[in-house]
């Protein structure tokens, strides 16, 4: 699966504690990816990096 800038994640398999942070916080468990980074280094190379997503909740 590819990660893409105005993908949706919806975050409904997590675990209740964290469902319910995000549910707390945010009252959405969409958000909308709205910028990504990629970090490569030595230390990643076995996994080819590092993600930062920038993500924008959604609301219906």
């Amino acid at each position: 699966m590819k990660i893409v800038i105005n993908d949706i994640i919806y975050f409904r398999e997590l675990n209740e504690h964290m469902l319910k942070n995000l549910m707390d916080d945010f009252n959405t468990s969409q958000f909308l990816i709205v910028k990504k980074s990629v970090i490569h280094d030595t230390f990643n190379e076995d996994t080819a990096g590092v993600f930062n997503l920038y993500l924008k909740p959604v609301f219906d």
